[in-house]
């Protein structure tokens, strides 16, 4: 127990950068990590505010009781999420693996660090979106004496099933991936692959329920169309909720199963899965010849986006925002605005701007400037002895992330200014409004980042969402437009 208790401390440091707030002789320093504590508060707060106001008009709208198997939903879309963005680089990202593996202990308890880390994590995401709605649920006078046991024993498995999956099926992929010389990139996009069709789902639920709602169902009618699609939802539907015995039994085992069966089999193989991730995976055969010479901006381009396609994490994290934009809007405009545009029609003009804003909240999401200085980590020299003016690397970090967030701002907002038939003014915001935001986003996020570089983080995922950068240049750009999109909605 000792050995464990000294890993997880490890662990929790790393995870926290304690030992680095105790130890930095930075005052300046020292106050950025008050602040990101701080924001990180911050946001927690605005998600359990969000899902006790989406608790609150569901009971109003009559749809209390399919708050549980909802908020199950959820919690098991963002366990999906949290756990394909943080597997790889938790496995295979660490500079300290090595010397983990090299100390006097067992692997199976290193595997236990691991999982255990994954699991409170992806249980405290999954409490901030299910309490406050579940509070909303017993505020509205449908929860049972015999529901909150039940209840709360489901809370704790919620994220055990996709956790487990999740993890195999991304350690499986990486392995396979392992000898290929872009195994990086393509892993990137099975990924964002994965998420592309986790977020179809989702939407495509939603779809179902909201037309058996058109078509004068009731809320028992909505429940069986999510738990038709989502089977796992159906043994927590019969089993948490309606204490069927035989049910909530298989509920549980189908939980734990997956988590089990995947903690054993990296138990077994925890050592050649870390060494077949780190060690070389390919070899060139170099032949002399003549090198061709290519200008400086091509050069520092051709770099720029290498180290973007080529990243574990980098790439992944900031094109969820773009994905998800694409996606919604595309599947907006297929099925004709989904009843959104009687829904604006009947709430004011001010809620038709509202829809550029979540779209500028999703352009924001894929800003990667803010890291782009921070990200080159132990690398930093190249880019400080090179004969180039800096100015030259921030402009071409600023292109790169253009040629990705323009596109999808000008193809989402003529997608849905088509969908939802707005005035020419209006159609001319919802294109404009998002083109402009992705370059002030990509300007502002490089411009933190020049003066807030952090070349100390160990691993793609501090420098992604533990840099200082992140809270300065990343977070405001995505909470603005959506604090912004839901005061229009409320006006």
């Amino acid at each position: 127990m000792r050995n464990l208790f000294l890993l997880l401390k490890i662990h929790f440091d790393e995870e926290l950068r304690v030992s680095v707030f105790l130890h930095e002789k930075n005052p300046l320093k020292k106050m950025g990590f008050v602040l990101k504590n701080l924001v990180l508060f911050c946001m927690m707060v605005a998600i359990v505010s969000i899902s006790s106001r989406l608790g609150c008009q569901m009971v109003a709208s009559g749809l209390g009781e399919a708050i549980p198997v909802i908020g199950y939903v959820i919690g098991s879309l963002v366990t999906l999420v949290a756990t394909i963005l943080k597997i790889n680089e938790i496995l295979a990202g660490k500079s300290d693996a090595e010397y983990l593996m090299s100390l006097p202990m067992g692997t199976f308890l290193h595997v236990i660090c691991i999982f255990l880390r994954l699991y409170v994590w992806n249980t405290i995401l999954v409490a901030m979106v299910n309490i406050p709605m579940i509070l909303a649920y017993r505020d509205g006078g449908l929860a049972s004496p015999d529901f909150w046991t039940s209840w709360m024993i489901g809370l704790f498995l919620t994220c055990l099933p996709v956790t487990g999956i999740a993890a195999l099926v991304g350690t499986v992929l990486a392995l396979c991936l392992v000898t290929l010389r872009k195994s990086n990139l393509v892993q990137s996009i099975i990924i964002l692959g994965v998420l592309a069709i986790a977020g179809f789902l989702l939407l495509n639920m939603l779809y179902s329920a909201g037309n058996v709602l058109q078509n004068a169902g009731n809320v028992q009618d909505v429940i069986g169309a999510i738990t038709t699609n989502f089977k796992v939802g159906r043994f927590y539907q019969k089993g948490v909720i309606m204490h069927s015995a035989g049910t909530f039994f298989l509920f549980i085992v189908y939980s734990c199963v997956w988590f089990l069966f995947f903690l054993f089999l990296l138990s077994m193989s925890y050592q050649e899965v870390i060494l077949a991730l780190r060690a070389p995976k390919s070899f060139a055969e170099y032949n002399f010849g003549v090198q061709m010479q290519s200008d400086v901006k091509t050069a520092i381009a051709r770099r720029t986006w290498d180290q973007w396609l080529q990243s574990r994490s980098y790439m992944a994290s900031t094109m969820i925002g773009p994905l998800y934009a694409v996606l919604i809007s595309g599947f907006l405009f297929l099925t004709k605005g989904s009843g959104l545009r009687e829904v604006l029609t009947n709430t004011g003009v001010s809620s038709y701007f509202a829809i550029p804003m979540f779209l500028c909240m999703l352009i924001g999401m894929g800003c990667n400037t803010y890291c782009g200085l921070s990200m080159e980590g132990k690398r930093h020299w190249v880019m400080e002895t090179i004969p180039v003016d800096s100015r030259e690397i921030c402009k071409q970090k600023i292109i790169m992330n253009l040629w990705i967030t323009e596109p999808v701002a000008i193809i989402c907002g003529v997608m849905l200014s088509i969908t939802f038939r707005t005035p020419i003014m209006i159609s001319l915001c919802y294109v404009l409004l998002p083109a402009i935001y992705a370059v002030a986003s990509a300007v502002w996020g490089m411009w933190i980042d020049t003066r807030h570089a952090d070349y100390s983080m160990d691993t793609e995922s501090q420098v992604l969402r533990q840099s200082i950068s992140f809270y300065l240049g990343w977070l405001p750009g995505v909470l603005l437009p959506l604090l912004l999109g839901v005061a229009m909605l409320l006006m």
